[in-house]
């Protein structure tokens, strides 16, 4: 096959360079929103889950191991649960009754808007990745790994508990970070408190559990797969087997199918961002689907995953072929070429950019190798695949597509309707529906009201950004009120009163420290008063000379008002110059003042034991 690569025919002789810039300006748009559908995708869903898009324009079912790209808007009804998965093994997962709104989504940020209901998050974004959670209080900026949760209990408060690493919360009054095991309340545009983390819930332990399985361990898959598709290991390893095959390497072959199954089989083509993408059925389909190529082998299906850098996401990578009566599709073997509507790797054709002399003569039995295993080809008719219920039908091998058409095609050229914009088709209950606040909501509105904020971290000079040296730059600080203490939730004592709060600005003057226990010329306090430090696990523990032993403060708070985890501990203040003696002295011993020649230092005198018969 004779091909053209990067060259384009001139439709007339004047002005041919204007009439191609014309044509990319006319098609970046709709190629910026199909680059992004492989970013994130539904890898779980419970109940009437529900989702709209630009392509559907109302609110329709959501499926499993769709893609998620900007602008789209997701509802979760009472009794169900959702969960998204980005490409770096990130998830995002929502609870009942929440809504969530996709504003950014690509390889290395996120935002996303909590309108309400409860989000868990659990960030693995690498040095340059970022996440931002919007909420109608604040905004949540997250710049490395972390595991946080968010809670809308109200319409005007926020709640941000920190199980790992560190986030940034953003209000109208600055920002402030909220470090693992702290709880940050936020109440309309001034109020906010951190208290720690609150006990376990339903929600909580179902995403423990979750963690565990995507998270908790190692999987074996991870020494087959590149690097861009590590984190679909946990599916791949629980759903199939890898075996070595001479000439291709180690390939999956999944276990739980039925007979006569066939890649690209089990899931409907849906319209999304100017192209038809595979949604598939089975809980392991997303990188099967969308990465790698399919190879029959013995008596089973193998997925031959793409070589080490050269990870492409693609809509699906089969061979079309389509007729005024059929349109039909069979997977792609190793090295066979793909022809879409973009650039997706090696072995891909971009027909837009690319003109196919049409009047080449192919053989698809020699071009698509699959064709020749029985029932690797998928044939539907043609009205039901535009009525989007496609109807698979067994044709003789006289009017077979791929043995009649003679020329590589791209996906098929079919005005889609409502039917194939939708990942599934069944019926929504009524009470099932998203409330009317939510349907009248636009994305347009949104996206107005929460800016995208997240900055390189690294950057100087940005107010609200990470400075050299990892210190935080943090604006004006948040107006609070006089925090609580966390076991009573009774105000502080006043001596607490005068001590910068947890959002006060690091620039503000420390208290001053406490004075030493002993001073010279006076006398030792009694030893029942006297002040013990408490260790890491509570308990008292005596320390050597050369250290005074203070008193702990109160707990959740250290002496310069930075807020502590339960159990965490200020470390002892170290005595200038050294001090003697801090053990208990026997009841008879008496203290003695040093004179100036003896350095004004503490002398103990004890008496002389008396002699026995005296």
């Amino acid at each position: 096959m004779k091909r053209q690569t990067g060259k384009t025919k001139e439709s007339s002789k004047g002005f041919p360079a204007l009439g191609f810039l014309l044509f990319l300006f006319l098609l970046l748009p709709l190629r910026a929103h199909a680059d992004s559908l492989g970013d994130a995708h539904i890898s779980l869903l419970e109940g009437d889950v529900q989702i709209i898009t630009r392509d559907t324009g109302d609110w329709v079912p959501a499926s499993a191991n769709m893609p998620v790209s900007e602008g789209d808007r997701i509802w979760v009804p009472s009794g169900g649960r959702l969960e998204l998965e980005l490409m770096d093994g990130s998830t995002l997962r929502l609870d009942q009754d929440s809504t969530l709104s996709v504003l950014r989504v690509d390889d290395r940020s996120v935002q996303a808007s909590l309108d309400n209901g409860r989000a868990y998050v659990h960030f693995n974004g690498g040095r340059d990745s970022s996440l931002q959670m919007d909420t109608l209080t604040g905004s949540i900026l997250v710049y490395g790994r972390a595991r946080f949760r968010v809670d809308l209990p109200y319409t005007d408060e926020t709640q941000v508990s920190v199980f790992a690493g560190e986030v940034q919360v953003e209000n109208n009054r600055g920002r402030t970070p909220v470090n693992e095991g702290d709880m940050l309340t936020l109440r309309g545009g001034s109020y906010a408190s951190v208290d720690p983390v609150g006990p376990s819930d339903d929600w909580q332990r179902w995403n423990r559990r979750r963690d565990r399985t995507l998270y908790g361990r190692g999987y074996y898959s991870s020494s087959y797969l590149p690097d861009g598709l590590a984190s679909y290991e946990p599916n791949l390893d629980a759903n199939g087997r890898w075996e070595y095959i001479s000439g291709y390497g180690y390939c999956w072959t999944p276990l739980a199918v039925s007979i006569g199954w066939a890649p690209y089989r089990d899931g409907r083509w849906v319209w999304m961002g100017g192209d038809y993408v595979w949604v598939p059925y089975e809980s392991w389909g997303w990188a099967p689907s969308h990465y790698g190529r399919w190879m029959f082998y013995g008596s089973s299906w193998f997925w031959v995953p793409p070589a080490r850098g050269a990870v492409y996401w693609g809509p699906g990578y089969v061979g079309w072929v389509y007729t005024p009566s059929y349109v039909g599709w069979v997977p792609l073997a190793p090295r066979e070429v793909y022809y879409g509507r973009g650039y997706y790797g090696p072995y891909s054709v971009n027909i837009n950019k690319t003109v196919i002399n049409q009047t080449t003569v192919i053989n698809n039995v020699n071009v698509y190798r699959n064709v020749r295993v029985g029932n690797a080809a998928t044939v539907v008719n043609r009205g039901s695949f535009m009525r989007g219920r496609p109807t698979i039908v067994k044709v003789p091998r006289g009017e077979n597509p791929f043995f009649r058409v003679r020329r590589p095609m791209p996906s098929p050229d079919i005005k889609p309707v409502r039917a194939l914009t939708m990942p599934v088709i069944r019926p929504i209950p009524a009470a099932k529906l998203p409330p009317r606040a939510i349907r009248d909501a636009s994305i347009q509105q949104i996206r107005e009201r929460h800016p995208f904020k997240l900055a390189v971290p690294g950057r100087p000079g940005q107010p609200g950004n990470f400075q050299k040296g990892g210190n935080f730059n943090r604006p004006k600080p948040f107006e609070r009120p006089l925090p609580q203490n966390h076991e009573s939730g009774h105000a502080l004592p006043d001596a607490q009163k005068g001590r910068p709060s947890p959002f006060a600005n690091s620039g503000q003057r420390r208290p001053e420290r406490p004075s030493a226990i002993f001073n010279s010329g006076k006398p030792a306090p009694p030893i029942e008063n006297r002040p013990v430090i408490i260790n890491r696990h509570g308990s008292a523990q005596e320390k050597g000379p050369g250290r005074v032993q203070s008193r702990p403060e109160p707990r959740g708070f250290d002496l310069r008002g930075n807020i502590l985890r339960p159990g965490q501990y200020q470390a002892p203040l170290r005595q200038r110059g050294p001090v003697r003696n801090l053990r208990p002295l026997p009841a008879r011993a008496h203290v003695q003042n040093a004179t100036a020649k003896e350095d004004k230092r503490l002398k103990i005198t004890l008496p002389r034991p008396e002699k026995q018969g005296d």
